[in-house]
């Protein structure tokens, strides 16, 4: 790898994550999950090209095998994520024609499984990417190739807005950020800014140019990914759970919906409710259950 392609892998694979934050939170549920497909898949050809992986082993979109060839090669440290999560990210990244979806459609059914996309899936993406991320930024001892460092050092702008708003895997990893930033200090850049804001990150959880945010968090030591199971069907019940966001200013008289679901055509009945959580909750309310 060049020096050249190793910054274009830099950059490509924050503006993918980023640009899937966006849609997802904006609603845009399918082209979230290709964007959130090509940041995961970015991340492991990088990893596998800096370590001389062959270019013809890399033309195509399986992530479940580049995963795979990354841990069994031993490229970087384990990550904490169940294989329904690998499979999911997978699915949702070949979702990008009505052929690959109709498959996947018949295979979710074949299995009594819901093809639904919720907000809560966030969360789920979010501990994944910045779980590789870190191992990634480990295993080439390059903070500077670092998701979390590229969007602290946009703090003033748009872009790293978007990675800290309702991103509690981001919050968790503040004080590791403060570490990159001082030991990579630019001549003439603004660490000392950045570095404040970092340092009373409240104001940082709610980023008022997106539609939607969670008012409760950020929730520390959770790991979604791991968790993460398929939504299943229990005979001819569904159960999904998913938080209920709060518009900004900007989304006011916008209809919010916290979930994406494609059902064969049939006739349904849907019954919903609002699960409160008690008590105060405020942008420090750390133990809230979403």
């Amino acid at each position: 790898m060049d020096e050249r392609q190793y910054d274009l892998f830099k950059v490509l694979r924050q503006r993918y994550y980023l640009s899937a934050r966006c849609l997802l939170i904006n609603q845009m549920f399918g082209a979230a999950g290709i964007n959130f497909g090509y940041a995961v898949e970015l991340t492991l050809k990088f990893i596998l090209s800096f370590n001389k992986w062959p270019q013809k082993k890399l033309y195509n979109h399986n992530i479940k095998n580049y995963y795979q060839n990354v841990i069994d090669s031993e490229y970087i440290k384990p990550v904490n994520v169940s294989d329904n999560f690998i499979n999911f990210v997978n699915n949702r990244l070949n979702a990008r024609y009505p052929s690959y979806i109709s498959a996947q459609f018949a295979s979710y059914q074949a299995k009594q499984q819901a093809y639904a996309f919720t907000i809560d899936m966030l969360h789920c993406y979010d501990d994944f990417i910045l779980q590789l991320d870190d191992a990634v930024t480990q295993a080439v001892k390059d903070p500077r190739i670092s998701i979390g460092f590229r969007s602290c050092r946009e703090l003033q702008s748009v872009g790293g807005r978007i990675f800290f708003h309702c991103n509690d895997h981001a919050f968790q990893r503040i004080p590791l950020y403060r570490e990159y930033l001082r030991d990579n200090r630019d001549d003439g850049g603004n660490f000392e800014q950045i570095d404040d804001m970092l340092a009373g990150p409240e104001e940082l959880w709610n980023f008022k140019g997106l539609i939607a945010y969670r008012p409760w968090g950020p929730k520390f030591d959770w790991a979604p990914a791991h968790t993460f199971t398929i939504p299943q069907f229990e005979g001819q019940m569904l159960n999904l759970r998913a938080a209920k966001w709060v518009p900004n200013e900007s989304a006011i008289g916008t209809y919010l919906s916290s979930l994406e679901i494609t059902l064969p055509e049939g006739q349904y009945e849907v019954e919903s409710s609002d699960i409160v959580v008690p008590g105060k909750q405020s942008p420090r309310n750390n133990d809230k259950d979403d």
